[in-house]
């Protein structure tokens, strides 16, 4: 059933991206914010629109049995829209930065109020659990939203962390993320053959924060291993660990540069490559390979001893800082 929902998913993406593109490529009305003109291409900035109704569709198909009938599905589903939305102002309207986060900020607040979904980590009070959630959300949706910068980047990570949360949901019977992630590896597949250098479909800011507050949701959603393996809290962040690696980066490549956070830069780690002299293609492939590592790594950690967890993540912090500072001394 699950190769069926896969093959749906995929399938129906592609009929919608054909559709989307027609009818915004021959709109006698042009949307400038939509539709972009880049080296003589025309991109529809629709990934996003693409992905949730292809979601929508297949989950509610009879192989999904169906999936909003459960109330965590539906509360994500709807919480996932109202962001979507949210991303299609922005794309439209260009929303200032406090803007964007307030509205962020409310979709996070309604979700964890109506679904009661927060980490569970045991040492902590709820309150702080509460507190951690919120900031979790917010930071990988935004993170998702930065990553979104480079023909085939966000997609591509996307797809490869789809197909680890699908793997995790399998070995622990998690049905609810074991749907959504099969739901959303064709939907993404089928987007990245449109969206791969060089592209003719963008993610918008609407997909990058649709994809990234639902990835956010799913990763919380997982048991990764048993209450006196604390080392297993380290999975999710390593999963997820390359948006957060390229937000950390960007970040202190502009803080280093006294230049503000929110500003748009060519400080991202792939443009970094770019300039310091990779291509195009081999530099995508290489930050593929890196969300690769860091799944592993994410996975790995659900098996290891807590000591073995902790000299690995002191290994690859230092492996990164080296990273880090190796690309920062290139000019470009």
């Amino acid at each position: 059933m699950g190769i069926n929902i896969f093959i749906l998913a995929f399938i129906l993406s592609m009929i919608f991206i054909l559709i989307l593109r027609r009818i915004f490529l021959f709109s006698p009305v042009k949307n400038t914010r939509f539709v972009l003109e880049k080296d003589n291409r025309k991109i529809v900035k629709l990934g996003g629109l693409t992905l949730f109704l292809a979601l929508s569709l297949t989950g509610l198909s009879g192989l999904a049995k169906p999936l909003f009938s459960n109330s965590l599905a539906l509360t994500i589903y709807l919480s996932a829209s109202l962001v979507l939305i949210l991303g299609i102002l922005d794309d439209f309207l260009e929303l200032k930065v406090w803007q964007k986060f307030l509205g962020e900020l409310v979709i996070a607040l309604l979700f964890i109020s109506i679904s009661g979904m927060t980490t569970e980590i045991v040492f902590l009070p709820k309150s702080i659990n509460f507190v951690l959630t919120l900031i979790w959300i917010l930071g990988i949706t935004n993170a998702f939203n930065l990553l979104d910068i480079q023909d085939g980047l966000a997609m591509g990570v996307s797809f490869l962390i789809s197909l680890a949360f699908l793997y995790l949901a399998y070995i622990g019977g998690n049905f609810l993320v074991g749907i959504f992630a099969i739901i959303l590896a064709g939907s993404l597949l089928a987007v990245l053959v449109f969206n791969f250098p060089p592209a003719k479909i963008y993610l918008g800011d609407s997909g990058s924060l649709f994809l990234g507050f639902i990835f956010s949701i799913l990763a919380i959603s997982i048991s990764y291993a048993k209450s006196a393996h604390e080392a297993a809290l380290l999975s999710p962040i390593f999963i997820l660990g390359f948006p957060i690696y390229d937000t950390v980066f960007v970040s202190l490549m502009r803080l280093s540069q006294d230049k503000p956070v929110f500003i748009k830069t060519d400080d991202h780690f792939i443009l970094r490559l770019i300039a310091v002299g990779k291509k195009k293609t081999p530099a995508l492939f290489t930050c593929y390979l890196m969300t690769v590592v860091f799944i592993s790594l994410g996975i790995l950690f659900t098996k290891l001893s807590n000591t073995s967890s902790v000299i690995l993540v002191v290994v690859s912090l230092a492996v990164l800082i080296r990273v880090y500072f190796r690309i920062k001394i290139f000019k470009a």
